[in-house]
């Protein structure tokens, strides 16, 4: 429900830009009038897909586990919102074929390539599901980071960066093979830590 996501977005930032001091950088980044594309970022907080949304102006549709799904209240809210569920660790490629469809659709996906949540000082180790289906759509990837202040309290600064989008044709999937996923991968995971400010081999 589009106009849901809309009115929850507009709210939800009314609350945030009180309670938080946000900062954003490279918001020239971000492909103007058009979705079609990935937006990928490291994965901290839960706040995180609520304060990369914001500059944004298609519909964001996120990936997340489907354990929040599972209550009455979070399936209405992965509807209204409309999230995708996947179920990790269990080779949910239905969830990853619908995340296609989305991008092909026009829409903007979000994804989180640790797959979890880590300390922004200690990232995961990325998963390939970002670069599988930018394999499958052809779709540009817009990398993005999300930095904290600690501890997080009323007007805590957050930092968030936009980088340059990576274009498909720029991506290393030339190979049909899961090497060249995992190139991809480090790619894109390369410049998300270098505008998280952190070591590649932290990540």
């Amino acid at each position: 429900m589009r106009w849901f996501y809309l009115l929850a977005r507009s709210v939800v930032w009314a609350f945030f830009s009180l309670a938080f001091s946000i900062q954003y950088e490279g918001r020239e980044n971000i492909p103007q009038g058009r979705g079609g594309y990935i937006l990928a970022g490291n994965h901290t907080s839960y706040l995180d897909p609520v304060v990369l949304v914001f500059p944004v102006r298609p519909w964001v549709r996120f990936l997340a586990k489907g354990e929040l799904e599972k209550s009455f209240w979070g399936k209405r809210l992965f509807s209204a919102l409309g999230i995708v569920p996947i179920d990790r660790g269990s080779g949910d490629l239905s969830a990853i074929e619908r995340c296609a469809a989305l991008t092909r659709e026009g829409h903007v996906l979000g994804i989180f390539p640790e797959g979890t949540r880590y300390p922004q000082e200690a990232p995961g180790k990325p998963k390939s599901g970002m670069a599988l289906i930018a394999k499958m759509t052809g779709a540009d990837v817009l990398p993005c980071a999300v930095r904290y202040q600690r501890p997080l309290r009323f007007r805590s600064r957050i930092l968030v960066r936009y980088g340059r989008v990576i274009p498909a044709s720029e991506l290393d999937l030339g190979e049909d093979n899961p090497r060249a996923l995992r190139r991809c991968t480090k790619q894109v995971w390369s410049e998300i830590l270098k505008l998280l400010e952190v070591p590649e081999d932290a990540g």
